[in-house]
């Protein structure tokens, strides 16, 4: 029995004020980075084995030898180890790291990937750190790995495979375009959920009745 005339559906939201610091403060270079030299490709998250392409993680390492690849987040799986992702010496696991300790780290990124599987979990994930990525201006290199990933096709770069993903990460890190900066910006700042009780309270009025 239908319990209402019109249905409105909002995405979910983030609170993206921490990671916009990134483009308003300088921070130092963080002790995880100390030696090395060269373009960081980051992800910041948990590592677990549900979600995380790992395989892929090694495909990038591999690709590009000169380039620190940054994973910031607790390690929740023995497949790091087990593909060899661990012993690669330009590859860096800082674990577990708190919330105000990420701007600094996300600072120093120059691009920053969602790298998740797609499989019957990811499908239906509405990934948050693809705000919390776009606050810090910061090119997204991601899998497309659901519908929702997918409505970010205009400000990130998506990949349907890893071939793709590999070529997108070159694209991502040799762009040079300030318009991106402010477009990443704008979507997160719509994103947020200061944003999203304006929406709603816009909605509000068309439900009277129901």
């Amino acid at each position: 029995t239908p319990v209402a005339r019109r249905l409105v559906y909002f995405f979910n939201a983030a609170d993206v004020s921490v990671f916009s610091r990134v483009l308003t403060e300088n921070f130092p270079r963080p002790t995880e980075l100390t030696g090395r030299q060269g373009q960081v490709i980051g992800f910041i998250g948990n590592l677990d084995a549900l979600r995380i392409d790992y395989a892929l993680l090694k495909k990038v390492a591999l690709q590009f030898p000169d380039i620190t690849l940054l994973l910031v987040g607790p390690l929740n799986s023995k497949e790091p180890e087990q593909t060899g992702l661990t012993r690669l010496p330009n590859v860096v696991f800082t674990g577990a790291r708190k919330l105000e300790d990420l701007p600094a780290l996300l600072q120093h990124m120059d691009c920053v990937l969602i790298p998740f599987l797609c499989n019957t979990l990811t499908y239906s994930i509405y990934p948050l750190k693809i705000n919390e990525y776009l606050a810090a201006g910061k090119p997204v290199v991601s899998t497309a790995f659901s519908e929702d990933i997918r409505t970010f096709a205009n400000c990130c770069y998506l990949a349907e495979n890893h071939d793709d993903f590999l070529q997108q990460i070159k694209n991502a890190l040799s762009e040079n375009d300030p318009d991106l900066i402010t477009t990443r910006t704008k979507v997160a700042a719509s994103n947020t959920w200061e944003a999203r009780i304006r929406q709603l309270a816009f909605a509000l009025p068309f439900k009277a009745g129901i």
